[in-house]
């Protein structure tokens, strides 16, 4: 059976204001992801000539759409890995300290997909390639958010 989660109302006023502002964070975050793409068709549609735009993709294609998959599959044990490591917080403050540390590294770690993403589209002009890792990226960045809120959820249960 799943654990239940307590209403926003009867969370701690400090653990509702993080859990808002990260929610307005992660919002922006995953909007840029789609600004990328829409960046991406405005140049399509203003005439952009990739480089490599009439060639394969082969090795370097490959490689960097490798790289950004790689960044998103390690970002949440990498994150989880660091979560073990922290002391356990008796005290919100400290704890939402850690929990902002562990979400921006999860986001850097994410965006590594959205930036190889881009770099793939100026070298080939490749739409679906940089939709797709937007998507992931988009996809890992609202994973951490959840793991962030589900932390925060266990900890003000335990409180209560």
């Amino acid at each position: 059976m799943a654990p239940q989660q307590l209403p926003q109302s009867k969370l701690s006023p400090a653990s509702a204001l993080f859990l808002r502002r990260l929610t307005f964070v992660t919002i922006a975050l995953v909007a840029a992801q789609v600004l990328y793409a829409v960046f991406a068709i405005a140049l399509l549609q203003t005439g952009f000539n990739a480089p490599r735009q009439h060639e394969r993709g082969g090795e370097l294609l490959l490689g960097i759409f490798l790289l950004g998959m790689i960044g998103v599959i390690v970002s949440l044990p990498v994150v989880k890995s660091l979560a073990k490591r922290q002391p356990v917080a008796t005290e919100f403050a400290t704890l939402a300290r850690s929990l902002f540390q562990q979400f921006f590294l999860g986001f850097a770690l994410s965006e590594i997909a959205s930036i190889a993403g881009l770099l793939i589209f100026f070298l080939y002009a490749d739409l679906k390639d940089l939709f797709f890792l937007l998507w992931v990226a988009g996809t890992a960045i609202t994973a951490h958010f959840l793991r962030v809120k589900r932390v925060v959820m266990e900890f003000e249960e335990t409180q209560h």
